[in-house]
């Protein structure tokens, strides 16, 4: 079971920011280091499982925080925690924002349950004449901005230069706008260490644009021509390797 350290974390030796020292922390073998490691706190994953926990430096090792229920916002179920007390352990800002608040839920997110609850009720108001009410698009109906637990993201339009990119996700619009936002808005704010960006269904020819008449958003990881750093991120999140040209051709660099 997860425990939470009871040492503050300026009491402690200084943290071992390596994947190494997360890999020899015990229950946390399959883990890997990703993203920032800031005052005792960090964010490791599972490689290619989605699986992220927040963790604190016991002086030894790292121990997941452990968490104080499940965030079951948008159907899904992941763990979170009661709202203050990350700011009571002190952890950072930039890793606290990423962690889901029991109970709280961003328009738009709410579990399944309550939005049947909400239907049951109706009031005549923008959101419930219009259920995708909120979400950005442009004339063609193409969803243009994501947002999720604080992470805004504008769709992106990269060069068809040549430049490698790596698509974590391809997010399929399955004719729900509601539901391929929040796909959109989830791999933005978890994938590539939240440094994920997207773009517009076949935004260069080397892109597929649709599959089965559905349009196909890729989320991906922009590394222009530096080919080597591109290859690593591959071998790191796994993904689809591809280069953005003007031609229909699907090349993987890697």
């Amino acid at each position: 079971m997860p425990t939470t350290p009871t040492t503050t974390t300026s009491q402690l030796p200084p943290p071992d920011c390596s994947t190494d020292a997360i890999k020899n922390s015990p229950g946390l073998e399959e883990f890997e280091l990703y993203g920032p490691c800031e005052g005792g706190f960090t964010r490791p994953g599972v490689p290619n499982s989605g699986n992220i926990i927040l963790a604190q430096w016991d002086g030894k090792h790292w121990v997941e925080v452990e968490s104080d229920g499940v965030w079951d916002g948008m159907g899904m179920a992941r763990p979170c925690f009661n709202p203050g007390r990350l700011e009571e352990l002190g952890v950072p800002e930039s890793l606290a924002d990423k962690e889901p608040r029991c109970g709280v839920y961003p328009p738009g997110q709410e579990p399944p349950h309550k939005k049947q609850a909400k239907a049951s009720t109706p009031v005549p108001t923008s959101s419930t004449l219009d259920p995708n009410w909120g979400i950005k698009r442009d004339s063609d109906g193409v969803i243009i901005e994501a947002q999720f637990e604080g992470v805004k993201r504008q769709i992106s339009a990269p060069n068809c230069d040549g430049r490698g990119i790596l698509i974590l996700d391809s997010v399929i619009a399955d004719g729900d706008i509601g539901s391929t936002h929040s796909k959109l808005a989830f791999d933005i704010a978890y994938l590539g260490d939240g440094n994920a960006e997207f773009t517009y269904p076949g935004h260069c020819p080397s892109l597929r644009a649709q599959v089965d008449g559905n349009d196909i958003y890729p989320v991906y990881l922009d590394f222009g021509h530096d080919t080597d750093a591109l290859c690593a991120a591959k071998k790191n999140y796994g993904g689809n390797a591809r280069v953005l040209s003007d031609r229909e051709e699907y090349l993987d660099p890697c």
